[in-house]
Parts: C-alpha cells; sequence; structure tokens
C-alpha cells in the first residue's frame, strides 16, 4: 500500500502537480514567518516612561516675563475748596512723570459721584488736569471716570491710576542639583539667573519687549535736498571735519 502512494506521488510530481502529501506540508513555513513578524511587531511596543529633558540655556531656565499692574494714587481735595495743597501737587508732579516713563497710553482720572462736597473734588480735578496740561499729556490719552464712593459723608477724593508692565524674571538661590555633579557637563541651574534679573531691571519700557515701538517721522525736508544734488549730480554725503576723516596715523612710517 505505501508503495503504491509513493509511486502514485512519484508520478503526479513528474508531471508537475503537487501531491496530497506536498499540499499539506506546504502552509507549515508560511504560518512560521508569520508568527515571527507579529512576535516582532509586540517587541516594538514598548511601556517605558522618558524623563523631560531639562532646559540647558538660560533663557529657558530663567526666562524674563512681562507683567503689569495698575499703578494708582488717592489725592483727598482742601475742606475749604481750594483745591490742593503744595505737598498733594508735588505728588501728582511725580505720579504724572512717572507715567509719562512707564510708556503707558491712557492715564486714567476717576472723580466721586454724587457726594455732598462735589465742590471739593470738582477744584481738585482741576488742579490735576493743569498738572498735566503742564506736562504735554495729550487729551487722548486721559480718560475721565465717575466712581460711586462707598458713603456720601465727607470727601471721596480724586484717583489717578493707569497700567504699568513690568519685567521680572524668576528667582535666585534655587538648586535642584548638587553643583559637584557635573559627569555630563551641564551648566549649573543657577548659572545666568543673575544676569536676567538685571537685564529685566535695565529695561526702561517693558513694554517693547511685547511690542516694537512705532518709528519716528522721517525728516522731510532733508530728503528733498538729498534728492536736488542726486538730480544734479552734486555729492549727497555729508561733509565730514579732519577728525572723521580716518586717516592712517604717520606715526610709524
Amino acid at each position: 500500500m505505501r508503495k503504491t502512494m509513493l509511486q502514485a506521488d512519484q508520478s503526479a510530481s513528474s508531471y508537475g502537480v503537487s501531491s496530497m502529501r506536498q499540499y499539506r506540508k506546504s502552509p507549515w513555513p508560511l504560518r512560521i514567518g508569520v508568527a515571527i513578524a507579529l512576535t516582532s511587531l509586540s517587541a516594538c511596543k514598548t511601556t517605558a516612561e522618558f524623563e523631560p529633558v531639562q532646559p540647558t540655556s538660560y533663557t529657558e531656565r530663567h526666562p524674563i516675563v512681562v507683567v503689569d499692574d495698575v499703578v494708582a494714587i488717592k489725592i483727598h481735595g482742601s475742606r475749604s475748596g481750594r483745591g490742593l495743597s503744595y505737598r498733594q501737587r508735588n505728588r501728582v508732579r511725580a505720579f504724572v512723570a512717572d507715567f509719562k516713563q512707564s510708556g503707558s497710553e491712557l492715564l486714567k482720572i476717576k472723580t466721586p459721584s454724587s457726594v455732598a462736597n462735589d465742590v471739593v473734588a470738582a477744584a481738585a480735578v482741576a488742579d490735576v488736569r493743569r498738572i498735566i496740561e503742564r506736562n504735554a499729556i495729550p487729551r487722548s490719552s486721559i480718560r475721565m471716570v465717575n466712581y460711586r464712593p462707598r458713603t456720601r459723608r465727607g470727601s471721596s477724593g480724586v484717583i489717578l491710576s493707569y497700567r504699568r508692565f513690568n519685567a521680572v524674571a524668576s528667582e535666585c538661590g534655587a538648586w535642584p542639583e548638587s553643583s559637584t555633579k557635573t559627569s555630563e557637563n551641564k551648566p549649573t541651574w543657577t548659572l545666568g539667573c543673575a544676569s536676567q534679573n538685571n537685564l529685566a531691571a535695565m529695561v526702561a519700557n517693558p513694554r517693547d519687549l511685547i511690542v516694537p515701538r512705532d518709528s519716528d517721522p522721517t525728516d522731510a525736508q532733508r530728503r528733498d535736498t538729498v534728492f536736488d544734488q542726486y538730480r544734479a549730480g552734486e555729492v549727497t554725503t555729508a561733509e565730514r571735519s579732519a577728525a572723521e576723516a580716518g586717516t592712517v596715523s604717520s606715526v610709524a612710517q
């Protein structure tokens, strides 16, 4: 019986036809290959958690941040209705000077409404307006606002306020790691912190860190002069003095 089946297999293979026994054995290599592929794909999946990368630049560790706050003073007028005293005027002058230096665009003047002694508040506001006008602050930068006082008795005062921008950096003195750990040759965490704080303190107008200032208007008269000289074929540059000539010294000659 076995000899007959073997002869049948050989005769079938001679005609290019796969025998039943060969057909049953052929899928096994394919199954083994699929199993190996699935095993390799499952090995690619990992559940390891990566630690966040610590910033290496001092500008990232200690960034300069611009914050804003409201600066305000409250001025009480004289009970006699004569306006502000000498000391109060100086206080308002100093406040207005700080407003001009801060680069803020709006100065608010809050006056009390529905008060018994509105004559006192009106006299104080008049003095404040005169001080502001003498400091050449445009009217477009002034806004009058009424507020409701808590009590109707006594003088509620005039409130001056504006929004100011401040540049601040992170506080120095933090040592999350030991300074002796230098195997990775990384800078210490506090490196550059003092420089960032000093730079933030030296910024004259922190608003410049948010948006740039507008350019100054061009000198149209000087531009026309240069164009006229250019059309006439003349030299358009300004004359230089002997100190600006930049010639080589003759000492070494």
